[in-house]
């Protein structure tokens, strides 16, 4: 039985997305406190170990990503 609300729930939450702008949806799903904060420790739990790993690898480039779209592919570029 719980798993037909959790479907529901799906349900409805993929109709709300579909009738909100992109904007809209952006704000209704990813700007909680809590969806940050799980997605802050996620990162320090998952992503962040990864440096160090491939910092021994010697495979390991830090890469400023501020600046235009334009800027940033540049310096990954030089990189490359």
């Amino acid at each position: 039985m719980q798993e037909e609300s959790m479907e529901s729930k799906q349900r409805t939450s993929t109709s709300c997305r579909l009738f909100l702008s992109a904007e809209e949806a952006f704000e209704c799903f990813d700007t909680s406190d809590s969806i940050i904060k799980t997605r802050i420790e996620t990162y320090h739990k998952k992503t962040e170990p990864l440096i160090d790993f491939y910092k021994k690898s010697n495979k390991y480039c830090k890469i400023d990503g501020e600046g235009s779209i334009e800027e940033i592919f540049k310096r990954v570029e030089a990189i490359l």
